[in-house]
Formats: C-alpha cells, sequence, structure tokens
C-alpha cells in the first residue's frame, strides 16, 4: 500500500509527469543486483491514473497525508456502490433485491479491507461496475453512445489494474 502512495508522492516531487511514475527506491532490482544503486526512482507501474489524480488533489488543498488517499478511495468505493445498485435495479427491477446486493456486496470483507486502503483495487472494480452498467445499457436500448462508455471504463480500469483485462474481454 506504502509503494502506491509513494507512487503519489513521485508525482508531488516530479511536477506531475505522468510517464515518469517514481518511488523512493534506487535499487529496484532483487535478488539480482539488489546492492547496486540505480541512479533514478523512476520505476515501471501500470498506468497510475488514480495515484496521478491524487496527486493533483494533494497539491490542490495543499495537504501531503495519506488521509487524502483513503478519502479518494472511500468516495470512488461510494460512487461504486451506487452504480452497482443502479446495475441490480436494471437487471433484477426489483428493488429490495438491489438493496440487498448492494448490502452482500459492500459487507463483504474484501471490500471492507480494500475500501479503507492505499491500493487502486476499489477505484478499478468501482470504474468496473459502471462499464458492466453501461454495457447492460446499451443491451436495453442499443444506444452506441453506451457501448462506448462501457469501453471507455473498461479501458481504464483495464490500464489501472492488468487483472481487470477479465471483465475488458
Amino acid at each position: 500500500q506504502i509503494d502506491h502512495f509513494a507512487l503519489t508522492n513521485g508525482f508531488l516531487r516530479n511536477g506531475f509527469d505522468l510517464f515518469r511514475p517514481e518511488t523512493y527506491v534506487y535499487n529496484k532490482i532483487y535478488p539480482g543486483e539488489y546492492l547496486l544503486q540505480s541512479s533514478s526512482s523512476i520505476t515501471a507501474v501500470d498506468f497510475p491514473i488514480h495515484n496521478y489524480i491524487v496527486a493533483l488533489i494533494m497539491n490542490l488543498f495543499d495537504i501531503k497525508n495519506a488521509v487524502i488517499y483513503k478519502l479518494y478511495v472511500i468516495f470512488f468505493g461510494c460512487i461504486g456502490l451506487w452504480y452497482l445498485s443502479k446495475l441490480a435495479y436494471l437487471i433484477l427491477d426489483d428493488e429490495v433485491k438491489a438493496l440487498s446486493v448492494v448490502a452482500f456486496a459492500s459487507l463483504s470483507p474484501l471490500f471492507a479491507y480494500y475500501h479503507g486502503s492505499l491500493l487502486p483495487s476499489i477505484p478499478c472494480v468501482t470504474l468496473t461496475i459502471i462499464g458492466i452498467y453501461f454495457y447492460f445499457r446499451f443491451r436495453d436500448s442499443s444506444n452506441i453512445k453506451h457501448f462506448y462508455l462501457s469501453m471507455f471504463f473498461f479501458a481504464i480500469s483495464l490500464l489501472s489494474r492488468t487483472t481487470f483485462v477479465i471483465p475488458f474481454i
């Protein structure tokens, strides 16, 4: 979790250069050349859009604290639950069943753990849920705009966490 916070701080240090994310680590090669330091702390990561947005928020409010990152994840999680309720209602057409889906998802231990973390997993799950919602809207209405929106949200989620290629496919 701290690596993602270090990426966020790296954007604050490097002038918001999105294509050169950095952390505090200079010896990135382990175990091969662990004792040799690199001349740069630039590192390879998935597309760090969430870290970048949090760095922008931190810079805007001049608060360099992990609480901003946690609030960002919590905010994204609430949006995800809201879209999950819309998706469940769209599929089930019953408010009680849709509410039970949201209650089950929000009270699951995995969601609760990641909802309070510094990882971009919850924002990516939210983007995937939004993508699924717009895909189902596309299936119901055949409005191509909904299809493009679903692909956009799937793509941003996929770029941020490679494991989200599964819903994209």
